[in-house]
């Protein structure tokens, strides 16, 4: 059941956004599928559609302070033959920026997962720009079965918390390193919210920091390293309660059978 609301949610909503805001978050919500429910009819709910994927263009070739604990991890994994899965990476938003720090070799794949009207307009750039051969496109965590390494940065909150540890559980061939970041977590029980970027909406999970590192490290994932992204929050219009002050951000290895 969502928290507040009504016509003092509008009215802070029209203010945020007046002042150039960000992100709005309202509601607080028990379950994933509440707070989904949550969304007013008829408004754009989530990144499947041209808007969305028609969004971040201007951080194509831009660096993020928040990205350089990630960054730090991955550079030692890059090899000459590694097949990176970038799930929830748009239109090829990190492998633009990345690839030069990172010296991805020609012979290395990048492989973006991303929901369907993102793909192909990530397809289409990424023939634009002639790397085709280097970047693709594939939908859904399943298809990081047999890659080197799994990252994800900001797009692990738009699922159901257990949606990484089912999958993970699911492979043959789980991905051996996992860096994560950009993740919204609090160190006692998590909970829902709805994230409103003024163009579209989308339920969001607020992940206890507990519960995701157990349940990896349940599938031989072992914590390496736990680092926090300052200047990225989450503060819920409706609740004093409920806020993340920092995301975070994880390295974990797979230790061997």
């Amino acid at each position: 059941m969502g928290i507040g609301g009504g016509l003092v949610r509008k009215i802070r909503r029209r203010r945020f956004f007046r002042r150039g805001g960000g992100d709005f978050y309202y509601g607080v919500y028990r379950t994933f599928d509440d707070a989904r429910k949550s969304i007013p009819p008829g408004l754009i709910e989530g990144f499947d559609n041209e808007t969305g994927a028609g969004f971040y263009r201007e951080r194509l070739e831009k660096v993020f302070p928040a990205d350089y604990p990630a960054l730090f991890w991955l550079r030692p994994l890059i090899q000459a033959t590694t097949r990176l899965f970038d799930f929830g990476g748009h239109v090829g938003l990190h492998y633009y920026a990345w690839k030069g720090l990172l010296e991805l070799p020609a012979t290395a794949r990048w492989i973006v997962a991303d929901v369907p009207a993102v793909c192909a307009a990530g397809m289409k750039l990424a023939k634009e720009r002639g790397v085709s051969g280097q970047l693709s496109f594939a939908e859904g965590l399943a298809a990081s079965d047999g890659m080197d390494v799994l990252f994800s940065g900001a797009t692990l909150q738009y699922l159901e918390p257990d949606a990484l540890p089912k999958a993970l559980a699911a492979m043959s061939r789980p991905p051996p390193h996992l860096v994560l970041n950009k993740i919204p977590v609090v160190d006692g029980d998590g909970y829902f919210t709805v994230q409103d970027t003024g163009v579209f909406q989308a339920a969001y999970s607020i992940f206890s920091r507990p519960k995701l590192t157990q349940a990896l490290q349940a599938l031989r994932y072992d914590l390496v390293d736990a680092w926090t992204n300052p200047g990225r929050s989450c503060h819920i219009v409706d609740s004093r309660r409920h806020f993340v002050k920092e995301y975070s951000g994880f390295y974990l290895r797979r230790a061997a059978a």
